[in-house]
């Protein structure tokens, strides 16, 4: 099996351990991580926003079959329909077990092809560790991981990873289970389908049928997307601004580059200052400077043409996501605000980052190292901080709420932090009605 050639492939003299056991590995550093970082949604877990109030609230009243077909503001995710019809297969008081184990799984679906994208392009495996370990701590995650809502961007991850990975024999089983990947994606909000220029770029580089049968993929997918928008227009309007400006590219600099490396409440307090023309341009050019900066010190370990394609998959993610994002681009003039918006983009900056430590020259590396421990530290520091963060970290857990009433009665069940609360009858065996 041969690696993807977007690159050259360096073994550095290494003896790579087991793909599996160094993908579990992976795998395994990125929830150790994530459960220090929020415990209290793995042990206690709630629901988060829509998946309660918009899902679940017409879910609950819908066959399977209707279920996965449910389009919400004009936006079809399949995952998000799955993972909430599942839970009704259990009692009321263990939903959120389902929707936040769910979402966990597809993460970890990411970390085990960030180990294969870094065998892939012969990085030593603990590049893959490294990137595990601020993936889980980055400013975006707090807003994705953990909420079957929000599994569309973490999907999105994946299907880059998928991507940008190592290539394969076209008819083989593995080909398959990617392809399948990648359908699921796609059909899961438009964040992945966004990602369409890419795969057509690694595609022409590839110029094999494995990556020409990936492209078709995720062009059909993007098709039924298209489908739906086209569909349900009328909703998508009403919720909508659609922010078609190059004002796009102030947010992308401050939650891109700027909240990686420092804290996100002096960022957010500067924000109000960034009301002027010149200031916006400065902030503009400084993160796409930061963003061929990080590409420029990753070019040494990748090859010039991965390193180009990471960095130019961070600002189509970012801009993109920002035209049909449900928030005015003023508002994510933040250090967090609309987090979802700029993950993938952080996701890309933290993987160049990564292949930047293993770089031959001593000056990328130092550089990548110096960032690399900014980011870890910022990342451990908003941990203990517990601050802006305690939204998304916070919430009250369905089972207590179950557990707090009354056999019989009618009982509200909230979801955290915004949305109309769910009116249930539990059982006497903790059953809903």
């Amino acid at each position: 099996m041969s690696a993807i050639p977007l690159g050259p492939v360096r073994i550095r003299g290494m003896v790579l351990p087991r793909p599996a056991a160094s993908s579990l590995l992976t795998c395994g550093i990125f929830l150790a991580t994530l459960a220090l970082r929020s415990p209290a949604l793995l042990l206690r877990p709630r629901l988060w926003a829509e998946e309660g109030g918009l899902y679940w609230e017409r879910l609950r009243h819908l066959p399977i079959r209707k279920g996965l077909g449910l389009v919400v503001n004009g936006n079809y995710q399949l995952l998000t329909n799955a993972f909430v019809a599942a839970a009704k297969l259990v009692p009321v008081r263990d939903i959120a077990w389902v929707t936040t184990y769910a979402a966990l799984i597809v993460s970890l679906l990411c970390c085990w092809m960030l180990d294969g994208w870094v065998r892939a392009h012969g990085l030593p495996r603990w590049v893959g560790a490294v990137a595990a370990v601020m993936l889980a701590l980055l400013p975006a995650g707090y807003e994705v991981y953990l909420s079957a809502t929000n599994v569309q961007w973490t999907c999105s991850l994946l299907a880059l990873l998928i991507c940008l990975g190592e290539d394969l024999p076209a008819g083989g089983v593995r080909a398959a289970l990617r392809y399948a990947l990648l359908a699921v994606c796609g059909l899961t909000g438009l964040p992945s389908c966004i990602l369409g220029p890419v795969f057509l770029v690694a595609a022409w580089r590839r110029r094999t049928a494995y990556g020409w049968a990936m492209l078709a993929v995720m062009a059909a997918a993007s098709a039924v997307q298209i489908g739906v928008i086209l569909a349900h227009r009328g909703q998508i309007s009403a919720v909508r601004p659609f922010n078609v400006s190059l004002l796009v590219l102030v947010p992308m600099a401050m939650q891109e580059g700027l909240a990686l490396v420092l804290p996100i409440n002096f960022l957010n307090a500067g924000a109000p200052g960034l009301d002027t023309l010149a200031a916006r341009v400065q902030l503009a050019a400084v993160g796409l400077g930061l963003i061929a900066g990080v590409a420029a010190i990753a070019r040494d370990s990748l090859g010039r043409f991965p390193a180009l394609v990471l960095a130019g998959a961070s600002v189509l993610a970012s801009v993109m996501n920002q035209v049909g994002a449900l928030e005015q681009v003023q508002d994510m003039v933040s250090g967090g605000r609309g987090g979802r918006y700029f993950f993938l983009g952080q996701c890309c900056i933290v993987l160049l980052l990564a292949a930047g430590l293993a770089a031959r020259g001593k000056l990328p590396r130092i550089m990548a190292g110096v960032m690399t421990t900014l980011v870890l530290a910022g990342g451990v520091l908003e941990v203990a901080a517990r601050d802006w963060s305690s939204v998304f970290t916070t919430g009250p857990s369905v089972a207590e709420q179950v557990d707090g009433c009354r056999p019989g009665a009618m009982c509200r069940i909230r979801a955290w932090p915004v949305g109309p609360e769910i009116l249930v009858t539990v059982g006497d065996e903790g059953e809903s009605h």
